[in-house]
């Protein structure tokens, strides 16, 4: 499977999304993009593991072991192993942090992680992207580039 595009995201929720136990994922305006605003370039792409910022606070208590298990199966600081592939169904604006509560069945974060994600950089939206997710059957080893690095998808 050739992967053109890819959006970053913790390794955890690569594995959660993968198994069937996420369904969504939440960005604000990133660093390329125009306005601050949030936009895809495609509506598929592979999901690329980041270990980066995963903390165990910032997870449902019960995902440790998963993280844990993320952890373990890092590949090399050179190499990335792309194991999700995704499709965006829908992108919506989160109208306030009370509708994060009503997904509770929809994710693996905790309060903490939702509380940071609605308060930083408040005057941009968050945008709530719900995804179709797919393992692939092999992974496929690719070569963690300096171009690649860094918070931005």
């Amino acid at each position: 499977m050739l992967c053109p595009r890819a959006l970053k995201e913790w390794a955890v929720i690569v594995d959660a999304l993968g198994a069937g136990d996420q369904m969504i994922l939440l960005r604000k305006g990133g660093i390329a993009d125009v306005g601050g605003e949030f936009h895809l370039e495609a509506d598929a792409f592979c999901l690329w593991p980041t270990y980066l910022h995963q903390d165990n606070d910032l997870l449902r208590p019960a995902e440790a072991v998963r993280l844990r298990a993320s952890l373990a199966a890092q590949p090399s600081p050179e190499e990335v192993d792309i194991t999700v592939y995704a499709e965006a169904a829908h992108i919506h604006v989160v109208p306030s942090r009370s509708a994060l509560d009503r997904l509770a069945e929809e994710h693996i974060w905790s309060h903490a992680y939702l509380d940071q994600r609605w308060r930083y950089r408040p005057e941009l939206p968050l945008y709530l992207l719900v995804v179709r997710a797919h393992r692939l059957t092999h992974a496929l080893r690719l070569t963690e580039l300096p171009a690649y690095r860094g918070c931005r998808s």
